[in-house]
């Protein structure tokens, strides 16, 4: 299997179905998903339909998509486009795996700590008061269509509660430091990074994901789901965050820093990133009432 690999890493060919196809990579599966032969099984047909679909991804090396794949089950979240759990997102030719905001949702509800969680955009006039000491706020009546922040919200079984707000402004300084992708999509007015086709949606989850890591409690594959987000999955079990120029490699284990990240070269056409949108309205209730669906497989509505 290491031969085919290494045949294979600039990928774009059928060898790189080969690879992803073969038994090994099921026998790594069911390894990475705690010996779930039949999440396995879904996750690896779940994967073919991925790389098959997008022509980006068949450019990336194998090892970066089965490193990402395997991100995503260890944690056994499905990299269905359609459910939102997780993606495997292609960047320069290097596959990376990014959570979603189910994702999130999803891996707090499996902790039972959770009794509610919430993430949405503010439109003018919302968003009252907000004392940013206490994190109490109070929400007014809704006086235009603008987005002016965006806002995360959680309530613990032992009613612990706390919020997030970070407007608009703030994001956007966010995603230009942050997104590499981004800062050449301004710079140059492209429209290929998921910031700049979907920044609300990447706004309420970027909120989610800080107010859990900062309040809220992590369970272990919590934790890893946040180190892990938007990043290359490297075979020494450290992250390489490719999209941010102001980032490290960060060894999983330990937390240390292990070196600067290669400098990124601009391309003469802009990278282009499929990525379905982010459902925002989606609460720990909604959630537990769509794993009721006879199908397994709930439906969601993106808007």
């Amino acid at each position: 299997m290491s031969q085919q690999m290494t045949k294979s890493q600039t990928g774009g060919s059928s060898a790189l179905m080969d690879v992803l196809g073969a038994n090994g990579v099921l026998k790594r599966l069911v390894e990475k998903s705690g010996g779930d032969e039949a999440f396995a099984k879904r996750f690896k047909n779940e994967l073919l339909t991925v790389v098959t679909t997008n022509k980006y991804l068949q450019n990336c090396s194998a090892q970066s998509i089965l490193a990402a794949a395997g991100q995503a089950a260890t944690l056994k979240l499905s990299i269905s486009p359609s459910l939102g759990y997780a993606y495997i997102v292609p960047y320069k030719n290097e596959a990376t795996f990014q959570v979603g905001y189910k994702g999130l949702i999803q891996l707090a509800q499996r902790t039972g700590l959770y009794r509610k969680i919430r993430g949405v955009e503010v439109y003018a006039g919302e968003l009252k008061d907000y004392n940013r000491l206490t994190g109490d706020f109070s929400f007014g009546k809704r006086t235009g269509d603008e987005v002016v922040g965006y806002l995360s919200y959680f309530e613990l079984i032992n009613g612990f509660q706390n919020m997030l707000f970070i407007s608009k402004e703030d994001m956007e300084k966010h995603a230009l430091m942050y997104s590499q992708s981004y800062k050449n999509d301004r710079q140059k007015g492209w429209s290929s990074s998921v910031w700049s086709t979907q920044f609300d949606k990447m706004g309420v989850k970027t909120v989610l994901k800080h107010l859990l890591s900062k309040y809220g409690p992590l369970s272990i594959d919590m934790q890893q789901a946040i180190q892990a987000d938007q990043s290359v999955v490297n075979t020494d079990g450290t992250y390489t965050y490719i999209d941010n120029e102001h980032s490290k490699t960060v060894d999983t284990v330990t937390g240390e820093i292990m070196q600067t990240p290669p400098e990124i070269t601009e391309d003469e056409n802009p990278p282009t990133v499929e990525t379905p949108p982010i459902n925002t309205e989606v609460s720990m209730a909604a959630t537990m009432e769509e794993a009721k669906t006879d199908s397994g497989m709930p439906e969601i509505d993106f808007d």
